[in-house]
């Protein structure tokens, strides 16, 4: 995760196609967060429900979460615009248990 004054840029590996939508584990070898997405990877479905499983998360609106890169893959950079990168490892690690 990077972060500065009100951004956030996070890397993430998904998992379309999976039973549920959640955060499975954090990779620290590629600093990566990986996630199951229930949507298949078809016409950008898991893409949108990633943004949507997210600003449920932070409780923010779906058009401050980007896929940045990575929309046609399962690697994707995720831009987030007004969000405090201390308030989303926290958020994580509430989920995954102590990411950082």
């Amino acid at each position: 995760m990077e972060s500065n004054e009100n951004e956030v840029y996070l890397d993430i590996r998904v998992s379309p196609d999976s039973s549920e939508t959640k955060i499975t584990r954090v990779d620290p070898w590629r600093n990566q967060l990986k996630i199951s997405i229930k949507e298949e990877a078809k016409r950008g479905e898991a893409n949108k429900a990633l943004v949507k499983f997210f600003a449920g998360i932070l409780n923010i609106s779906r058009k401050k979460i980007n896929i940045t890169r990575g929309k046609s893959s399962k690697s994707k950079r995720m831009h987030f615009k007004g969000v405090d990168g201390n308030l989303l490892a926290d958020k994580i690690g509430k989920i995954v248990g102590g990411y950082r």
